[in-house]
């Protein structure tokens, strides 16, 4: 690949990006809620919900730690 075709790669996802974003920021609270409903209701039919379930046992173990070692 030619450099040139490189950069026009990249610049024409930048513009993707951009109106993404642009999208996203448009967004009223009730559709960005729906969006995150959505995503989450995906989980377990991706085969994900194992996977988050460990982090999310990881996370709060993580923070009992630091919690308990913030008084000493």
């Amino acid at each position: 690949m030619k450099k040139e075709d490189l950069l026009a790669y990249q610049d024409r996802w930048a513009t993707v990006h951009a109106f993404e974003r642009e999208e996203r920021i448009r967004l009223s609270p009730e559709e960005r809620l729906r969006h995150l409903w959505t995503l989450m209701s995906s989980v377990e039919g991706m085969g994900w919900g194992d996977a988050l379930r460990h982090e999310g046992e990881e996370a709060r173990s993580t923070w009992i730690r630091l919690k308990t070692h913030e008084g000493k």
